[in-house]
């Protein structure tokens, strides 16, 4: 999901907002707004909200397992140095952590 996805919402209320007030200043003019439409819509954000959080929710885990993948291979890399050259493992820690 981008980054401007994050901002939809915020830009269909604004957008919605701005196309009721042309149409009270038009011939057009709304003189009232059934319940079905405030639920319709409630419905569709609910359906928005769920799904964004739940793209954040997979990206998190997967960012979690892809971290800890790292995090373990890293520290193998430093077993592997020090095993190796218990001198050397400062270089490559230096390395590391720089």
């Amino acid at each position: 999901m981008s980054s401007y996805m994050v901002y939809l919402p915020v830009v269909l209320g604004v957008g919605v907002c701005i196309v009721f007030w042309l149409l009270d200043r038009s011939a057009f003019s709304v003189r009232g707004v059934s319940p079905s439409y405030i639920s319709a819509v409630a419905l569709l954000f609910s359906l928005y909200g769920g799904l964004m959080a739940k793209e954040v929710w997979g990206k998190l885990s997967r960012i979690e397992v892809i971290i800890t993948t790292e995090t373990s291979a890293l520290r193998s890399m430093l077993r592997v140095a020090e095993a190796v050259d218990p001198y050397g493992r400062f270089d490559i820690d230096r390395k590391v952590t720089r």
